[in-house]
């Protein structure tokens, strides 16, 4: 269902991929600010202009791949857009998506970067089939607004405990706010 890539682990399918990995790698061992462009195409086995073909900086990485896992994931959800789905189960596949994607997130979290995540899923929630009641468009975007940065601190919190509840919990308790 998703494309989750562990650092240690995966085999590269791509260049770009073998540059993300590269980056999450050095992020497990320091800052993002300290590594360099360098570091990171050694790491991968390519040369900087074969970075430089791919991406403009290290923030651009991290935006190709939450690119990337959003858009996996809304193809997930739109695999139900011609069925009536519940917010409880786009809740349930949710938790399950971002739990596969935690090292992804675990790393933004501890880099102070998260707000790209937080970006991302209020542009996806926007798209997203969920169900919102609305009177019109701007109280449709306070909504949404609303709904994204709930969720982001909802997921966030939940990685930073370690995930102690389940998937099962953690969709019945956004379900429940929801609802």
């Amino acid at each position: 269902m998703t494309l989750a890539l562990d650092p240690y682990t995966t085999e590269p399918q791509d260049t770009p991929q073998a540059i993300y990995l590269a980056l999450i790698r050095l992020m497990h061992q320091r800052p993002l600010a300290s590594i360099t462009i360098s570091q990171i195409t050694r790491e991968a086995g390519v040369s900087r202009p074969t970075f430089y073909r791919y991406f403009d900086g290290k923030m651009a990485v991290i935006h190709w791949y939450c690119q990337k896992v959003f858009d996996q994931f809304m193809k997930t959800l739109s695999m139900y857009a011609e069925e009536d789905i519940s917010n409880q189960h786009i809740a349930y596949t949710s938790f399950y998506y971002w739990e596969e994607q935690s090292v992804f997130i675990e790393v933004l979290i501890d880099h102070e970067i998260d707000h790209v995540l937080m970006d991302r899923l209020k542009e996806f929630t926007q798209r997203s089939p969920l169900k919102f009641q609305y009177e019109n468009d701007r109280e449709r975007a306070y909504k949404v607004s609303f709904f994204a940065g709930g969720v982001f601190n909802l997921v966030r919190d939940w990685i930073r405990s370690g995930k102690r509840e389940s998937i099962d919990e953690m969709s019945a308790i956004l379900s429940g706010i929801v609802s």
